[in-house]
């Protein structure tokens, strides 16, 4: 049995997610260098990251499984702006954008009386606001 692989990823929760998706569409793949990316992260550009490997004959069924959306479209809409309608321009395409940065350093300087700010964009008029409750 010949392997080939499927895919390689920086980190390893990546590559996990690609297995699990596999598995449960019973296609057996296998972890090649994780150990050594989990232990020294820093070396994944060096290694050619986590690679993800299967056997050559399930290659075909293995790129359709991961190409396929598995997200159906009702789905999509149960979750799809569920902040509501820009405020600036009325559109429906937005989505959330965490504040990471004041986050970072909210922990840095261990100030636990400080949240981060919860943020939206609408990507029609490229504005942001905020929640009222946020």
């Amino acid at each position: 049995m010949r392997l080939v692989d499927v895919g390689a990823y920086t980190f390893c929760h990546e590559a996990y997610a690609v297995q699990a998706v596999l598995r449960a569409f019973g296609v057996e793949s296998h972890l090649i260098d994780e150990n050594t990316i989990r232990i020294k992260w820093i070396w994944s550009a060096a290694v050619g990251g986590i690679k993800v490997r299967i056997a050559e004959e399930d290659l075909d069924r293995a790129t359709d499984i991961l190409t396929t959306e598995l997200v159906d479209a009702e789905d999509k809409a149960l979750f799809a702006n569920a902040w509501g309608p820009c405020p600036h321009c009325g559109g429906s395409d937005s989505r959330y954008f965490p504040n990471v940065i004041p986050a970072y350093l909210l922990h840095y300087f261990f100030v636990p009386f400080l949240r981060p700010i919860r943020r939206y964009k609408c990507l029609g008029c490229g504005r942001f606001w905020r929640l009222a409750s946020s």
